[in-house]
């Protein structure tokens, strides 16, 4: 069973940009494993109509992309990146953000234009204690376990990796 990862916005900064938990993000970044990035659909079907079957993991079918050459999809933890890795470029970091950037673009990423299961929504927010994009993080990585179970949450947000250890989404320790 190949690893799949879906990565949150901390986990991909980590990737891409110094900072302390960078060497834990780079020991994930390996290209034989699935590197999951979430983009906002405009619909929340997930009838056998909608997907197609991609390196064995069904995915939206208009969204399975890779960085390079993705749709214009609005993407979630794309956006949340490209805000930090803007925030660097303001504060003097300027070849940090382009290698940053780079580094985005020329990745293993696979961006799905797909949404969390409606129903499990309500029930993870009320168990869990998290912030809206986290809520979704989390419930878009429950919905597509039940596609592919080997799916682990990869994040550097305690709230979030509180959450996913309860729900069983937690990566293995290396």
């Amino acid at each position: 069973m190949s690893a799949a990862w879906y990565w949150d916005a901390s986990a991909i900064i980590s990737a891409v940009l110094q900072d302390q938990h960078s060497p834990a993000a780079l020991r994930w970044l390996r290209p034989e494993a699935k590197h999951i990035v979430s983009s906002v659909a405009r619909h929340f079907s997930l009838g056998r109509s909608r997907w197609s079957l991609v390196g064995g993991l069904r995915l939206a079918a208009a969204g399975a992309r890779s960085a390079r050459g993705a749709s214009k999809l609005p993407r979630l933890a794309w956006s949340e990146t490209q805000a930090v890795i803007a925030r660097a470029e303001r504060a003097g970091n300027a070849s940090a953000a382009r290698a940053a950037r780079a580094h985005l673009d020329e990745g293993y990423w696979q961006f799905i234009a797909t949404a969390p299961a409606f129903e499990i929504v309500p029930a993870l927010a009320q168990r869990w204690a998290l912030r809206g994009a986290d809520l979704w993080h989390l419930s878009l990585a429950m919905t597509l376990r039940a596609q592919l179970p080997e799916l682990r949450l990869l994040t550097f947000d305690i709230q979030l990796a509180e959450a996913a250890a309860g729900e069983g989404l937690a990566p293995p320790r290396k």
